[in-house]
């Protein structure tokens, strides 16, 4: 019995060499014993911070995370084909001179508007944290074309109760729902 490691040097049991065998004695499919690590950009900006703990929470999870500054992908847009998965970390991009996440978000509409929507129709995951999560929304990746619009369809508003609220939001993946 082998061992490979993990991200966080946990210890997980390798698939048998051998193949699976299905209750008719068919070969089932194989499981491939190495791990796959998906590609993650992490996408940069100036003002951008928490990019460090985004790769971190990333490279934990298994993935590759590679720093890719705005500026380059506008460059060359076909880098995001090269990834599995975008993230777009929090802080205050452009200083959020005009609005919360709104340069950044107008950049990447005029200029990577194509690009974005392939690799999110291609069904490749992308997270916004924080202010990435507004990069989101103003360039309509989220939540996308609803009833046939194109365009930003929706906005973020003030909390109920009128002030800051900072607390821990903990998620759980759930199968992907389109609105159409």
């Amino acid at each position: 019995m082998q061992i490979i490691r993990l991200a966080g040097d946990r210890e997980r049991e390798e698939c048998p060499a051998e193949p699976l065998r299905r209750s008719t004695g068919e070969p089932a499919l194989r499981v491939q014993s190495r791990l796959m690590k998906p590609k993650t950009l992490i996408l940069r900006a100036a003002g951008t911070n928490c990019d460090g703990e985004t790769a971190h929470a990333f490279e934990l999870a298994g993935a590759e995370a590679q720093f890719v500054h705005v500026n380059r992908l506008l460059e060359r847009p076909e880098t995001l084909d090269e990834f599995q998965i975008l993230a777009i970390p929090g802080g205050f991009s452009y200083g959020d001179d005009i609005a919360a996440g709104r340069i950044l978000a107008n950049q990447l509409t005029h200029h990577l508007k194509e690009p974005l929507h392939r690799f999110v129709e291609s069904g490749k995951p992308v997270i916004g944290v924080c202010n990435g999560f507004q990069v989101l929304i103003k360039t309509d990746l989220l939540p996308g074309s609803v009833g046939g619009r194109s365009g930003q369809t929706c906005t973020l508003t003030h909390n109920d109760c009128h002030r800051f609220i900072d607390r821990w939001v903990h998620l759980s993946p759930r199968p992907h729902i389109r609105l159409a």
